[in-house]
């Protein structure tokens, strides 16, 4: 058993925490927001993440408990899993970063190992890290987790992706049980792995939202194509991230995105691809607005930038309704999505006002499909993959013109 802190809970420090008091090592939770720090300590998460807020009830106060800065220096291994958001020209800012290693750095801490999963910049952890006497050993460990699923993605992690800029590997390898695989690999490598792995990503978004509006002016029908399409595993890759629907939005795919495009012109790099992705993105965007614009009114169901996920940063949902000025448009809001100043209302009186309903969320009970199907509203899904549970109910997607 191990003693570690963990610095940044958001969705990634959070779930690497309980992932490791799963493990059997006591965890020491620290941010300097005070308000996550008052939420947690009640065992509410402060973001809405599926299945974790039973895990952090059992744990809190036993092998997890919040720290004070003061406390830092009583622990020797240090995840670091705090945001680097964008700043206003797409570089990357790394404020938070900088200050939690140097805040580690302070506390004359010695032979402490450091694990840093925050995204960053090929060759950051080198130049960040390089003067850092305190750390004997030094990790890079970029992250995979998807919001809405990030629980069972660090469940099912079985291989774990990492480099070793310091040091060596053999306490952060003792953290995991075994079965795990490891695959060491360059530090910078490491880093570039999340841009390469979201940006990616993102094109498919765009490419099959492209596609799709294609499709649907021609009238093609697309959901033929698309099975065939994603059943070819051979060369077609996988499903994921090929559901026709909203644009991309959130803050991994946007950030990395802009990043990476960012990166390529400093390097004096044409990317015409990667760069395009953005602004197929966003022309996409348009035509979900343009298609709504018919109606006097809309209601949303969910306004996080996907489903299952409370997120609201960067969400084309929210996007659209800003975009909508001239008309009235109300909304309800279901229990993954967390927004203030905006009106909440309940099924009901959201059909009494809405001409049309977009749902953007997997969470609705069968008796409120059956209430949106009764409406005679035109009901819309943000995303092939809003299943709804109605036998011969195959709501439109959002953008499309043609059924």
């Amino acid at each position: 058993m191990n003693e570690i802190c963990i610095h940044g809970l958001g969705i990634v420090g959070l779930v690497q925490a309980l992932k490791l008091c799963e493990d059997g090592h006591k965890v020491a939770l620290y941010d300097i927001n005070s308000d996550i720090k008052e939420s947690i300590s009640r065992a509410k998460i402060p973001f809405y993440e599926r299945d974790i807020e039973g895990l952090l009830e059992k744990y809190l106060n036993q092998s997890l408990r919040l720290i004070d800065e003061s406390e830092i220096a009583n622990y020797n291994i240090h995840f670091i899993c705090v945001g680097t958001p964008s700043n206003s020209n797409n570089t990357v800012n790394l404020d938070h970063l900088i200050s939690s290693i140097e805040g580690i750095e302070e506390k004359g801490i010695k032979n402490a190992t450091l694990v840093i999963r925050s995204t960053v910049p090929p060759n950051t952890i080198t130049e960040l890290t390089h003067s850092k006497n305190s750390f004997d050993n030094i990790i890079y460990f970029p992250e995979f987790l998807r919001q809405g699923s990030a629980w069972k993605d660090q469940q099912d992690e079985k291989t774990i992706i990492y480099s070793v800029n310091r040091g060596c590997d053999s306490t952060f390898k003792g953290l995991f049980k075994e079965g795990v695989n490891f695959k060491s690999i360059d530090t910078k490598s490491a880093e570039f792995l999340k841009y390469a792995n979201n940006t990616f990503h993102a094109l498919k978004v765009t490419f099959i939202n492209e596609l799709s509006s294609l499709a649907d002016v021609m009238d093609v029908d697309f959901k033929e194509v698309l099975d065939l399409f994603t059943s070819d595993t051979k060369l077609n890759i996988s499903k994921a991230y090929l559901s026709p629907g909203l644009p991309y939005g959130g803050q991994c795919l946007t950030k990395e995105v802009k990043a990476l495009s960012k990166i390529s012109k400093l390097q004096s790099i044409q990317t015409p691809l990667i760069s395009s992705i953005e602004e197929s993105n966003d022309e996409h965007l348009q035509r979900c607005i343009e298609s709504l614009k018919k109606y006097e009114s809309a209601g949303f169901i969910g306004i996080g930038f996907k489903s299952n996920s409370g997120d609201i940063r960067n969400s084309p949902v929210l996007s659209i309704l800003n975009a909508l000025t001239n008309t009235h448009y109300f909304h309800s809001v279901d229990h993954s999505t967390m927004i203030k100043a905006r009106k909440h209302l309940s099924i009901e009186s959201l059909i009494e006002f809405s001409k049309v309903i977009i749902i953007s969320t997997n969470d609705l009970s069968l008796k409120d499909w059956e209430k949106l199907f009764k409406s005679s509203r035109d009901i819309l899904i943000s995303s092939t993959k809003i299943k709804c549970p109605l036998p011969n109910y195959k709501p439109r997607v959002i953008g499309e013109t043609k059924r």
